[in-house]
């Protein structure tokens, strides 16, 4: 009997831990590494437009097909204001970089109204970009999407259902359209028994569910550390 009782805790208090971790641990579902195709461009200045909100454009459930990218994304559900949540976060972020000079979103926007108030027709997104980047001398332009932002139910250690975020940042050359580069990030948080190989994560978020907020600047910052500047 003694075995047996000694044999049951060495079972039941593992099993207890993981059960533990399984409520606070979290880990990423998808990413996708930002893709460097600059060949001797120098990006010294750069205007951040607004993020665009693809949940209040297409709805819920669509795949969307980047045009500029040519990456299909699977929209969902944005928070209102997600958007202009993420764009303030990718100026702030951008604009503390050294040897980097940053239009901000409001400056920008009002290019693009003159430009297409001005316009004989409409302008196709990639040359409207183009002629907002050329009207505002910069290197470049940054845009992004949202194409998911769910808030986390619940409290950092006992989420019922999880923060879940996709977004991706583009930046595209002024003078010609090209894409110099791209980021992307869609992740929705995990338990520990779901991925048992990013402990790293788990210590690095403090061992708890985040926001939607939390879990988005956490992406962003990933994401920039290969943004081009010089």
């Amino acid at each position: 009997m003694l075995k047996i009782r000694l044999l049951s805790r060495h079972i039941v208090l593992p099993f207890l831990v993981c059960l533990a971790l399984t409520i606070l641990y979290s880990c990423q579902s998808k990413r996708v590494v930002p893709d460097s195709r600059l060949e001797g461009v120098t990006i010294r200045k750069v205007a951040v437009l607004p993020v665009k909100n693809m949940y209040a454009t297409y709805g819920d459930g669509v795949s969307f097909r980047c045009p500029l990218c040519g990456r299909s994304f699977i929209i969902g559900e944005v928070s209102p204001d997600a958007d202009n949540f993420l764009t303030q976060q990718i100026y702030s972020l951008l604009k503390s970089r050294e040897n980097l000079e940053v239009i901000p979103p409001g400056r920008a926007v009002g290019v693009q109204s003159m430009l297409l108030f001005n316009a004989p027709k409409e302008l196709p997104e990639l040359e409207l970009l183009m002629e907002t980047g050329k009207e505002l001398e910069v290197d470049a332009v940054v845009l992004g999407r949202v194409y998911r932002f769910v808030q986390r139910a619940g409290t950092g250690f006992a989420a019922k259902s999880p923060a879940s975020v996709s977004f991706s940042l583009l930046l595209v050359n002024s003078t010609d359209g090209s894409l110099l580069w791209e980021g992307h990030f869609t992740e929705t948080q995990r338990s520990l028994f779901e991925n048992l190989f990013k402990a790293g994560t788990f210590f690095k978020r403090k061992m708890r569910w985040l926001t939607a907020e939390e879990l988005a600047v956490y992406g962003l910052k990933d994401m920039l550390q290969s943004f081009p500047a010089q």
